[in-house]
C-alpha cells in the first residue's frame, strides 16, 4: 500500500511538472516533503492518506483543465499540511 501511495505521488508530480508556475525545484522540494509525511500517514492513518491522494489527483486535474499552472505549489502545500495534521 505504501509503495502504491508513494508511487501515485511521484506521477502526480512528474505530470505535473510541465504545467506549473512555481519551479522544477520548488515542486521537487514539496515533493520529497510530502512523500515523507505521506509514508508516516499511511502507517498510522491509511484511509486519510488514499483521500489526500484523490483530493490531489482532482485538484490537479482541476488546475489542467482550468490552465491554472500557479495551483501546482499550492496543491502540494495543502496536501502537505493536511498530511502533517
Amino acid at each position: 500500500m505504501l509503495k502504491k501511495i508513494t508511487l501515485s505521488l511521484a506521477i502526480l508530480a512528474a505530470t505535473s511538472t510541465a504545467a506549473m508556475a512555481c519551479t522544477p525545484e520548488d515542486v521537487q522540494s514539496r515533493q520529497g516533503e510530502l512523500i515523507a509525511a505521506m509514508q508516516i500517514l499511511v502507517v498510522v492513518d491509511r484511509d486519510k492518506a488514499q483521500a489526500i491522494v484523490l483530493k490531489m489527483q482532482q485538484d490537479l486535474d482541476k488546475a489542467t483543465t482550468d490552465g491554472n499552472e500557479a495551483a501546482v505549489c499550492s496543491i502540494f502545500d495543502e496536501a502537505l499540511a493536511t498530511a502533517r495534521s
